[in-house]
């Protein structure tokens, strides 16, 4: 089957635009926004971004990074 007859893109298709999604996530664009934007349904992309842990990674760095920052001499 092709991706006609299937509806699929090919794997490399797909896992190209998933690390698309992921850039933009990481960029602080928000996974409905990306879903809007690619036309993929909502559902898929929050799914996906649960299922490996995506959130849970953004929080981390995103906590890490405000504890370095509070650190930081406070300028007069």
């Amino acid at each position: 089957m092709n991706e006609r007859e299937n509806g699929q893109l090919p794997l490399a298709k797909r896992t190209e635009r998933w690390e698309q999604i992921r850039t933009a996530y990481v960029a602080g664009i928000g996974l409905r926004e990306i879903a809007r934007n690619m036309n993929i349904p909502e559902g898929t992309v929050l799914a996906h971004a649960k299922r490996h842990g995506w959130t849970q990674e953004i929080q981390a760095v995103t906590k890490e990074a405000s504890r370095e920052f509070k650190g930081l001499p406070r300028m007069p």
